[in-house]
């Protein structure tokens, strides 16, 4: 048997191709939207993809199924309460799937999604190998699925699914879930990439209670907020995603006022010291080297917004196209290249400084609260960057205050402060290299 792990660069998403070597036979699990690199694989290791299984209708990133499907031919299988809108096979639990010599068995394993399932995958001509369990959004390393799609009646049946289904499994069986840390989807997962079911048993918290009120209750406790685009991203991937990503135009100057002026959001992917040198006005920097650039921009600009691109290069283009793509955001006008439109950008006073100005300003922290909590300068404000939009209210007290941005190495805070400047924070400045610049001059708490 063919397996190989791949993971979705700054979402701590995880997606698998399994293949037989009898058949040349292929598969891929919960497939990320550059399908390219399973392609890829396949050719490199002799495989044929004819089959793409979802375990289900993912809400933080945009499945590439129908894109992997038109260039291969494959067979999508989805569980049939998945009520899909695309052509689909309907799995139910039980349903057994075979690859030449990979017998690929449906666990329906309901709770984190009505439609959630997990694959048993098992090798028929080397019994002795541990069967592997791909447990999509059901079974984390060091966690469990979140409930918010279904609430506590969510909760309660995923006790259910991984009383009935999951821990009954051969304690040798390893473990691939569908989310990895950095994901959303949980609140502790650990940073190991797999795992087994007796390890699971022994160390994670949520396999470790047996009753079922106080599963529930431990799974409902102190969830994170719903990422805003959870649920749009959920019907996208119901409704089928694109097939193909078209080919961006480039704007001429008189185009991007037009299309500015329509209403469109420009985001400028230069890093932030070139940014904050000169930068068309009400412009947003989300750094293309920002882990989740996608994610990021889809937090600061509205989905009904359209945006159009600036970047120092044509091929930051496609890249930025791939991870907004990742998260839904198709509805892209077009792009600028920064030196054909340098003459009209504002060159302004500097806004980066360095530590010694902070005594004097207000400290807003947009780290996450995990960060916050281990380093953040005492006093200082923290709302995590992908919050700002709807906390803004918290910061109009601070709006004729001189506030400073600061994150872990100013990428974060560089988006944070040019969002603010648009929306009409004129004493805003951002720290330059954030806190870990900080901490070399011995000025962090």
């Amino acid at each position: 048997m063919y397996f190989k792990q791949f993971k979705l660069v700054g979402m701590g998403c995880a997606s698998y191709l399994i293949g037989s070597e009898q058949t040349g036979e292929a598969a891929v699990i919960d497939p990320g939207w550059n399908v390219e690199v399973y392609v890829q694989e396949a050719q490199a290791q002799n495989l044929r993809i004819t089959s793409i299984f979802e375990t289900h209708l993912h809400a933080d990133h945009v499945s590439g199924n129908r894109r992997l499907a038109a260039s291969t031919g494959a067979t999508i299988y989805l569980h049939k309460q998945a009520k899909a809108a695309f052509p689909y096979q309907p799995l139910e639990g039980g349903s057994v799937v075979e690859l030449g010599e990979l017998r690929i068995k449906v666990l329906h394993t309901p709770g984190h999604t009505w439609e959630s399932i997990s694959l048993l995958v098992e090798d028929t001509t080397h019994p002795s190998t541990p069967p592997r369990l791909i447990s999509g959004d059901t079974l984390f390393v060091g966690d469990v699925g979140r409930p918010d799609f279904a609430g506590q009646e969510g909760a309660g049946t995923l006790f259910d699914s991984l009383q009935r289904e999951i821990v009954p499994l051969p304690d040798n069986t390893e473990v691939y879930p569908g989310h990895l840390a950095g994901s959303l989807c949980g609140r502790s997962l650990s940073d190991a990439t797999m795992s087994t079911i007796t390890n699971e048993k022994r160390t994670n918290p949520a396999l470790q209670i047996g009753d079922r009120a106080a599963f529930v209750t431990f799974l409902t406790a102190d969830l994170p907020p719903e990422p805003p685009d959870f649920r749009r991203i959920v019907e996208l991937n119901r409704a089928g995603s694109p097939e193909t990503q078209p080919t961006l135009p480039e704007l001429s100057w008189e185009e991007l006022q037009a299309k500015l002026a329509e209403g469109a959001q420009l985001v400028d992917m230069r890093e932030p010291d070139a940014f904050w040198e000169a930068h068309l006005s009400g412009a947003y920097n989300v750094p293309l080297g920002l882990s989740q650039f996608g994610a990021t921009t889809a937090a600061l600009v509205p989905a009904a917004t359209p945006i159009v691109l600036l970047a120092s290069s044509v091929q930051e283009i496609e890249q930025a196209q791939t991870g907004l793509g990742v998260v839904g955001r198709y509805n892209l006008l077009g792009y600028v290249l920064f030196d054909k439109v340098a003459t009209y950008a504002q060159a302004s006073e500097d806004k980066r400084v360095d530590g010694s100005e902070l005594a004097a300003a207000v400290v807003l922290d947009v780290r996450e609260p995990g960060e916050y909590n281990v380093d953040g300068l005492t006093g200082a404000l923290n709302i995590p960057l992908r919050q700002i939009p709807r906390r803004l209210t918290e910061l109009e007290a601070y709006k004729n205050d001189r506030l400073v941005v600061v994150c872990a190495s100013g990428y974060r805070s560089s988006a944070a402060a040019s969002y603010l400047e648009k929306a009409g924070w004129s004493q805003l400045s951002n720290l330059k290299g954030g806190m870990e610049g900080l901490k070399l001059v011995g000025a962090a708490r």
